[in-house]
């Protein structure tokens, strides 16, 4: 499928999922109840999953602070990926590494010094 019915798909399985939470709320509470809440979370997943998976395929680097993965959106002012659920960012800054305030005997060894 091209990526704008991709996209048609989604957003209409957003909208029959929040039609049916709305429903949902308006049922006797009950077992039906509670197994009609249930079945709706297992669509909200695979929804999810389908938007993971779609975000991947069109080249987004995926975090995985959560479960779906979420989709890292592209900050154009820091030229990194962040994800909106987190705050994390990729490609990570390169670690800075200090030296120690004094070095063992065995590197001065090895410096000369």
């Amino acid at each position: 499928m091209p990526i704008p019915e991709w996209t048609v798909w989604l957003s209409a399985a957003k909208t029959t999922l929040d039609i049916f939470k709305s429903v949902r709320s308006e049922l006797p509470q009950g077992i039906k109840s509670e197994e009609a809440q249930k079945q709706i979370e297992k669509a909200e997943l695979a929804l999810k999953s389908s938007e993971a998976q779609l975000a991947k395929a069109l080249g987004y680097v995926l975090c995985r602070c959560t479960f779906p993965p979420q989709a890292m959106l592209w900050n154009k002012d820091r030229q990194v990926n962040v994800c909106p659920e987190c705050g994390d960012i990729w490609p990570r800054p390169p670690e800075v590494r200090k030296m120690p305030e004094s070095e063992p005997d065995w590197i001065r060894a090895r410096r000369g010094r």
